[in-house]
């Protein structure tokens, strides 16, 4: 399996976002991306360096972490589908809450088998170049599976913002029925490099969709893992 090399491939530290935001956790961070936003924070996991490892001894180093909680993360891990559902079999049994997080920029042929193993998917799709189609194959599959969903949206505008209002009504209006028994968390991300002040104008805005009796209402979640727990 292919891990970052600039960066610790395999590190512990507290969760900076979503649903964990808090937990002592392990990361998994994987190499490759089909993205290049230009505020990417972890560039070195597209086009810098890395290393391979058997997923064997990965499963050993995270066993060896002692953390019940792990996130496999990158650049984007589905890239590496197989060896991702190889980790996670190899982690069965092994008492681990895990979490996917993956831009849900395409499908796989094994996403039934990856999200069985899963208990939080963690999307975050670009506003750059939205990708309806696999997304929602993913959000399908997620669905009929009953999983924990959080789904990020990092915003620099309040173009951005609007415009992200527009896609969770739309996710919020399609699969908030059936036999899911969890909600979608829905999650508004202002991008670091905007600065403190754009976390007002968001807060502002998302106030007012609440005061209109808008649905979904997102929590707003700034970047914590730059602003406090430095995560590599």
């Amino acid at each position: 399996m292919r891990l970052v090399a600039e960066q610790p491939g395999i590190f512990t530290t507290i969760q900076g976002s979503g649903v964990w935001a808090g937990m002592p956790m392990c990361f998994v961070r994987t190499f490759g991306c089909d993205y290049n936003c230009s505020w990417c924070d972890t560039q070195y996991a597209r086009k810098g360096k890395y290393i391979e490892i058997d997923v064997e001894e990965i499963a050993k180093k995270v066993v060896e972490t002692n953390c019940d909680h792990m996130v496999i993360t990158g650049g984007n891990p589905l890239l590496q589908s197989k060896e991702v559902e190889e980790l996670l079999r190899c982690l069965s049994g092994k008492h681990i809450r895990t979490m996917l997080a993956t831009q849900g920029s395409f499908s796989t042929e094994n996403i039934y088998s990856i999200l069985f193993h899963i208990s939080v998917l963690a999307l975050s799709p670009k506003l750059h170049d939205w990708r309806w189609d696999p997304l929602e194959a993913i959000l399908h599959a997620a669905t009929n599976y009953r999983k924990t969903i959080q789904l990020d949206i990092v915003c620099q505008s309040i173009e951005d913002i609007d415009e992200a209002f527009v896609h969770m009504m739309r996710i919020e209006n399609t699969y908030k029925s059936g036999n899911h028994k969890e909600p979608i968390h829905f999650f508004l991300v202002p991008e670091y490099s905007v600065g403190e002040d754009f976390i007002h104008v968001m807060k502002k805005q998302v106030l007012s969709w609440a005061n209109l009796g808008c649905k979904p209402i997102p929590r707003i979640m700034p970047q914590l893992h730059k602003l406090v727990y430095l995560v590599p």
